[in-house]
């Protein structure tokens, strides 16, 4: 109600008492933003008035973005750093394996900011000469192929959707730093066919906390027609049983061509006795039966 209307309607309505006008006073002493403190703000912004300079506001918005990145990233960097000291090198074990100190080496993890450039060890399987290794800091953390959990779940989300050069794009465009373009298609790969791997048991876990409605416990799929024409019949399955276990085609090689048989030639009798004598000294290309008929009449003669 504007000002206008609200004195019309006092003027008709005398039981309607005129509020005093509010007054927005800023609070000098009061953040923004109460989830991040004041002088958290004040230290930012003194900094980027620092490297902007005279610069205008899209100078300012890129500046500031670039350095929350630098901060986002010494502090994520940090506190993987944290998670290692706090394993330190004693045996660590993975469901019912243990697993003793192997070597530390330095690892290099993708993230939206940039790369977390950490020191790391691994540790290998007990009992198992040259086994298989593991990095407690990947379990404990939920990095994934060398990923943060924010971008893996990026990477999973735009390789489903684009291609990896449109994300790499997207992401250079919101201000991000991602990876480059082959390290990001070979993670999104590594990260698909993890998921395929464990799609069972992805699966079984997404309908265990599915809510389903009344009488949504099964559903009806018709079988195949028969061979007299006749339409199949149809089949109840349970939600959430398994299903048949796929078919496994056999793979085979294919047997290599054997080599066609060599024919002898077939000739007339030679007529003279010197034609005879020649084939039985050179018979190649002729059969045994004819060679042997030739080497006894060259003989007789």
């Amino acid at each position: 109600m504007g000002a206008p209307d609200r004195k019309l309607a006092l003027a008709h309505n005398p039981l309607l008492k005129e509020d005093p006008m509010l007054e927005i006073v800023p609070d000098a002493e009061a953040s923004a933003n109460p989830l991040v403190p004041r002088r958290l703000v004040e230290a930012f912004r003194a900094e980027v008035d620092e490297r902007v300079g005279d610069g205008d506001f899209a100078r300012r918005e890129e500046v500031a973005l670039a350095l929350a990145n630098e901060v986002v990233r010494v502090e994520l960097t940090a506190a993987l750093q944290d998670i290692v000291a706090s394993h330190g090198t004693e045996d660590v074990l993975v469901g019912d394996e243990r697993y003793r100190f192997h070597e530390t080496g330095s690892q290099s993890y993708a993230s939206f900011v940039g790369p977390l450039e950490v020191e790391r060890p691994t540790f290998r399987k007990v009992g198992v000469r040259s086994g298989p290794t593991v990095v407690p800091l990947d379990l404990a953390a939920g990095l994934l192929h060398g990923t943060t959990p924010a971008l893996a779940w990026r990477f999973a989300r735009g390789k489903a959707k684009d291609a990896a050069r449109d994300l790499f794009d997207d992401l250079v465009a919101s201000h991000r730093v991602p990876p480059s373009r082959t390290t990001l298609e070979n993670k999104g790969d590594a990260i698909g066919a993890a998921l395929r791997r464990r799609q069972a048991v992805v699966r079984a876990a997404a309908r265990h906390g599915e809510a389903l409605p009344d009488g949504a416990r099964t559903r009806s799929k018709p079988s195949p027609p028969s061979r007299n024409g006749r339409s199949g019949s149809t089949t109840t399955t349970r939600w959430g049983t398994p299903g048949p276990p796929p078919r496994r085609w056999r793979v085979t090689r294919a047997r290599p061509r054997r080599a066609a048989r060599r024919r002898y030639a077939t000739t007339t009798t030679p007529s003279t006795p010197s034609q005879r004598c020649a084939n039985a000294r050179s018979p190649a290309g002729i059969s045994p039966a004819i060679a042997s008929r030739w080497t006894m009449s060259s003989r007789s003669s």
